[in-house]
């Protein structure tokens, strides 16, 4: 059974031949903190730059590398909008860690080390020097990350799931602005037929 079998099996209530794996491949609850993800490349003997791509700026989650995925035998890969980013712009956000967020935000450093995310809206989003991931101001509302999605980035889009889906065998998952499923309980029947 190959990972888009295997996810497909389970989604319809079917056994698989083991248990799918996802690590940051279908929405946050399967992600990874970026302060956890560097000392694990450095652990698996991974090439480590000192930097790590975010794929999700309020929970500070790692985008997952195929090397990563493959050391895992992870059956899921996660298609947002962060997967076609070509700007990154570099933050120390940790200490002795250096995080790569998409260029463009509007990102300023306090005083007191605390970090502040300006959405466009006018909403603030703090990342105190010792909280792991940014927070609203006001506890309420989230932050959704990525390019807009303009007729260039859904053809990049397009592009990035037709070369995942031809060259490998894992289950594709897409991420635009939540979790699809968050909302929509039914979701997960698509394809039961």
């Amino acid at each position: 059974m190959n990972s888009r079998e295997r996810v497909r099996a389970t989604c319809r209530f079917e056994e698989p031949d083991r248990v799918p794996i996802d690590l940051g491949g279908s929405a946050g609850a399967s992600g990874i903190h970026v302060g956890a993800y560097a000392p694990l490349r450095k652990h698996l003997g991974l090439p480590f730059s000192g930097s790590v791509q975010c794929d999700d700026v309020m929970q500070l989650l790692a985008l997952v590398e195929a090397d990563v995925r493959e050391r895992f035998h992870t059956d899921v890969a996660s298609i947002s909008a962060t997967s076609v980013v070509q700007d990154w712009e570099t933050h120390p956000l940790f200490k002795g860690l250096n995080v790569c967020l998409p260029a463009g935000l509007d990102m300023t450093r306090e005083r007191d080390g605390t970090w502040l995310l300006k959405h466009p809206d006018g909403k603030r989003y703090l990342k105190p020097p010792a909280s792991p991931y940014f927070d609203s101001e006001n506890g309420m509302g989230w932050y959704s990350l990525g390019p807009a999605l303009t007729d260039e980035t859904l053809a990049a889009l397009q592009t990035y799931g037709r070369t995942l889906y031809d060259e490998t065998d894992l289950a594709l998952c897409a991420r635009f602005g939540g979790g699809f499923s968050s909302h929509q309980p039914q979701f997960l029947f698509w394809n039961r037929r």
